[in-house]
């Protein structure tokens, strides 16, 4: 087994910009596994929520089809 005891290594362009890093695989691994898991969007919390702000919804999605027939 191989320990890697390397820092974190930043990648430069020919311009001296930082383009890209390396990081420890051990670091990685640990920052990694310290991230909580996404969970996926229910709906349901969305539903409606702009029920009181759009009064004609039918109205907006036809002014939004006619800008995109324009030609």
């Amino acid at each position: 087994m191989i320990r890697s005891t390397m820092e974190i290594q930043y990648v430069y362009d020919a311009n001296g910009r930082r383009t890209g890093v390396i990081v420890p695989i051990d670091l990685w691994g640990r920052t990694a596994g310290s991230l909580e898991p996404r969970r996926r969007c229910r709906l349901d919390d969305f539903y409606g929520i702009y029920c009181d702000l759009i009064r004609d919804p039918d109205a907006i999605a036809s002014d939004l089809r006619d800008e995109w027939e324009r030609g």
